[in-house]
């Protein structure tokens, strides 16, 4: 295959791949405010999960704990797994 035919059909899936990437562009300049903001949430979302099982299962064993000193149920737990 000569050098010119190689050439053209490499210009071929480069122009493609130009006119792609300029669309890509366009759509990430247009939602480039709202893009940010769920960046941001995930970064936050992602920074925060670790600690976020940490403070329900306090919340639940002091629940439980507090249930069982008054001699009641603990909320919420019956109806979860009656669901």
């Amino acid at each position: 295959m000569s050098t010119l035919v190689r050439s053209l059909r490499r210009l071929s899936w480069l122009t493609v791949n130009i006119l792609l990437n300029i669309a890509a562009a366009s759509v990430i300049a247009l939602y480039q405010d709202t893009l940010a903001q769920v960046i941001a949430l995930a970064v936050l979302l992602y920074t925060g999960t670790p600690y976020l099982g940490a403070v329900v299962g306090a919340a639940l064993a002091m629940n439980t704990l507090i249930a069982m000193l008054i001699g009641g149920t603990v909320p919420l737990l019956p109806e979860r797994l009656a669901a």
